[in-house]
């Protein structure tokens, strides 16, 4: 069995919170700390990073109070939002962009970028924050790291390849995502020589700024790749008029169904 959250409420003042069990059992004392040290930092930089408010042990156990996230999973929000388009699907990724500017001016980076850790504030609210730093380490210069950081289909080449990586993988990953939430299913580009394309009906609807956007985040060589602060001078982010208003029920197919395989 997993590790757990709970909703609880404060003492202070009956406020809600979230709680995360964790068996010390189940993880390294030394991991542990190094997350939420970096964690803690993370939301020092980014008020789009979700708060750990406090913790606690016993013997067996460690507790995390977290601020609790009411609106639920990115995709699981997506599929379920009315009149679902381009012009709405911009305004998040340009979030998570921010989020990832944020962190890497920190330098914090968080190598598991993926839907399952972008939370929506509320049901009430489009706000979303970024949790999750398990893998999170401090980037501050160029020498690179090996490993697989997150999980398919969201690992970029040169992690994949063990070429060593930074901070790119972070785009790479926030690139995958953004494919996804226009068309509702992920890619398959997995070497240099290949190139992305946008086919199907879905694309039919998307504006060239939002396709000319995703290939620059998930340009195979992470040294072509935008960074998340160029990525935010785009286009497709300061010139709104290019972003669709068409309802992309295509895509809510699309991503129904990739969530049915992948969870």
């Amino acid at each position: 069995m997993g590790n757990v959250v709970y909703q609880g409420l404060k003492i202070v003042d009956n406020s809600p919170v979230a709680i995360k069990v964790i068996k010390k059992s189940k993880v390294n004392k030394d991991d542990l700390t190094r997350e939420l040290d970096i964690w803690s930092y993370a939301s020092k930089k980014s008020a789009q990073v979700v708060k750990l408010l406090n913790t606690y042990e016993d013997g067996e156990t460690v507790y995390l109070v977290m601020e609790l996230m009411k609106g639920g999973k990115l995709f699981n929000r997506i599929v379920n939002v009315p009149d679902y388009n381009e012009k709405y699907a911009s305004s998040l990724i340009k979030q998570i962009l921010t989020i990832l500017k944020e962190l890497h001016q920190g330098p914090i980076m968080h190598q598991s970028i993926q839907p399952e850790y972008i939370l929506f504030e509320s049901n009430e609210s489009d706000v979303i924050k970024l949790c999750h730093f398990g893998l999170a380490e401090i980037a501050t210069d160029d020498s690179a790291f090996i490993g697989l950081p997150g999980s398919t289909p969201y690992i970029a080449p040169e992690a994949r390849n063990e070429a060593g990586h930074h901070k790119p993988v972070d785009v790479y990953a926030a690139g995958v995502i953004a494919y996804i939430m226009l068309c509702g299913h992920p890619f398959d580009l997995a070497n240099e020589n290949l190139k992305l394309e946008f086919v199907g009906p879905e694309w039919d609807v998307i504006s060239e700024n939002a396709k000319d956007i995703i290939s620059k985040l998930v340009a195979y060589n992470p040294e072509d790749r935008l960074t998340a602060a160029e990525a935010l001078k785009h286009p497709w982010f300061s010139d709104e008029s290019n972003q669709g208003t068409v309802n992309f029920s295509g895509t809510i197919i699309a991503l129904k169904k990739f969530l049915q395989e992948t969870q």
